[in-house]
């Protein structure tokens, strides 16, 4: 594979671990704020991007090639979308639905990820 798609896989990977990490620190203030019920709903969905990228990284040599310049885009918006949502659910600004839109976000990481593994 040439240097220059591995290094484009290399960015979706980052964005996808950026996006990871921000979930984690989510699922933690949340229970730390004593949601319980929340935090164990976005850890499961957390365990399944987890391996989703770790599947992706394992097969980064493997021709997902296709699928990477739109795939780069959409995690770039979704990446801004999740980052505004988790800041509104810190800022405690309609909590409940910030909650709900940042986890159907990460459902569509996750979609989007499988869509590239064979």
């Amino acid at each position: 594979m040439p240097n220059d798609q591995m290094e484009r896989n290399r960015r979706i990977l980052r964005t996808l671990l950026k996006i990871y990490d921000r979930y984690v620190d989510l699922e933690f203030d949340l229970q730390l704020d004593g949601d319980f019920d929340s935090a164990y709903e976005l850890g499961r969905k957390i365990k399944k991007l987890e391996k989703k990228i770790r599947k992706l990284r394992g097969q980064m040599l493997d021709d997902w090639s296709a699928e990477v310049p739109q795939m780069r885009e959409d995690l770039q918006k979704m990446s801004n979308d999740i980052a505004d949502a988790i800041e509104d659910i810190q800022d405690d600004i309609n909590r409940t639905r910030q909650l709900t839109a940042a986890i159907t976000y990460l459902d569509d990481v996750v979609h989007l990820v499988s869509r590239a593994l064979v």
